[in-house]
């Protein structure tokens, strides 16, 4: 034995009936002599170890519980008698076990039941695993979940392969879209106003001949939820929630999740709606889409995309003057100034490429123009003018995951449980309701 001495981990299994008590030794060690920091404590891979023999011996303990609810043969009514085991799958977060489940059979119809894990629960994996894949996948590529995942237990597991994370995700993903309709919106207290941020981004599409298709999405937030660093002067939400979709169902299912987010964030019919949109007619109908449920809507073209515009536009060094102008102009809402500006250098401009983005931008102004507002009034009065101020809906729900490999192609109704679980994920509901999610999508529930 070393100097040192040494230690032991043991486990203390009690059983009805019996007033012995069962001690298994799991580790037992020399305490060696620290040589470095990599000498305290038990290492990653011992840690692991460790939780799989303690998680055997719990299991054990459990085993006979499984599958006791059928006492009699369901064919002639005979009490049934134990038949022998049978080792059945179960992967826990960190660890994969064979569980020992009861083998029951009928000696008068000679009926018999061989239950497993997944018979029993209908899955095998514990649901705390399936929210490590649900939040891994929906932020990585299934590929990058698959290895972090594997990382943390210490060695690649079948249970983590990225089809099955793909699979899990598809199926909570799908669960969600399914039940939109009956989540509950009680209980929250009402919002005197609130602020609703719709947007869309485009995804390549897996199709040939198609080139791309529009994903949309929208977060719902108290304006007091904007909590603001002090040093960079950045926003972050404290609360939301989000509504996302990429179905081709004329907006039905985007308009149902949207609703439901403003009602969680405490939509009624005494709210006052602050929209902030990209300008584009699908984003402003799902806006419209909730003018039915509240008292008023303040629709208020996005300052981030007017700028962007601008900014993406050059021209000659005579003709920044008139540009910045026209800009300026917005910014104080006067938007027949800032038509005149635009159209003083567009009538100066020879060049093909920067006429036609000048006439896309008086266009888009034009289009918009009942949605341009005093964004310097509303900045000096704190209201909001512009996604910047918190975070934006697209990058933070779409672009992020599914833009963010360019080689990434997808299909409409495969990426929709991916936005949903990241939409579920990005809002207040995820820490509470995961559970629910998860085992309504894996288990059954009969």
């Amino acid at each position: 034995m070393s100097d040192y001495g040494k230690y032991s981990i043991q486990i203390v299994c009690h059983t009805n009936g019996s007033d012995a008590a069962k001690v298994v030794t799991l580790i037992e060690r020399p305490i060696g002599e620290i040589k470095s920091i990599l000498d305290l404590g038990l290492r990653h891979e011992e840690q692991i170890e460790l939780l799989q023999k303690v998680q055997d011996q719990i299991l054990n303990l459990q085993s006979p519980q499984i599958c006791t609810k059928i006492t009699h043969c369901p064919e002639c009514g005979t009490k049934l008698t134990k038949s022998g085991y049978k080792k059945s799958e179960f992967n826990a977060v960190f660890t994969d076990h064979k569980v020992a489940v009861q083998r029951k059979r009928c000696l008068n119809c000679h009926w018999h039941h061989t239950p497993s894990i997944r018979s029993e629960f209908g899955t095998a994996m514990h649901p705390d695993l399936a929210k490590l894949q649900c939040e891994m996948g929906s932020s990585h590529t299934y590929r990058e979940a698959q290895k972090i995942l594997d990382k943390k237990a210490c060695h690649p597991r079948r249970v983590n392969n990225h089809e099955r994370v793909l699979q899990v995700i598809h199926s909570v993903g799908s669960h969600i879209t399914k039940t939109k309709s009956m989540e509950s919106t009680s209980g929250v207290i009402p919002a005197s106003e609130l602020i609703v941020q719709v947007d869309g981004g485009h995804l390549k599409d897996k199709a040939p001949e198609s080139r791309s298709f529009e994903a949309m999405a929208a977060v719902v937030y108290r304006p007091d939820s904007i909590h603001r660093d002090p040093k960079s002067c950045r926003g972050h939400l404290v609360s939301k929630h989000c509504a996302a979709s990429s179905l081709s169902d004329n907006q039905s299912y985007m308009f149902q999740a949207t609703l439901i987010a403003a009602k969680k964030q405490g939509l009624t019919e005494r709210t006052w709606l602050t929209a902030l949109c990209d300008g584009a007619s699908n984003c402003w109908s799902i806006v419209d889409n909730l003018a039915s449920h509240c008292k008023g809507i303040t629709k208020v073209l996005d300052w981030f995309h007017i700028s962007m515009k601008f900014k993406n536009i050059a021209v000659p060094e005579l003709q920044k003057e008139n540009l910045e102008k026209a800009k300026w102009h917005l910014w104080r809402g006067r938007v027949d100034r800032a038509l005149l500006r635009l159209s003083q250098v567009i009538e100066s401009i020879k060049d093909s490429k920067q006429l036609k983005k000048l006439n896309q931008l008086k266009f888009y102004i034009e289009n918009n123009s009942d949605n341009i507002v005093d964004y310097r009034a509303r900045k000096k009065e704190g209201l909001a003018f512009t996604s910047h101020l918190a975070e934006s809906t697209v990058e933070s729900l779409i672009n992020q995951r599914c833009k963010g490999q360019q080689h990434m192609r997808w299909t409409r109704d495969g990426v929709h449980p991916l936005l949903q679980l990241r939409a579920s994920i990005a809002s207040n509901d995820w820490c509470v309701n995961w559970q629910e999610k998860i085992l309504g999508a894996m288990t059954n529930t009969a």
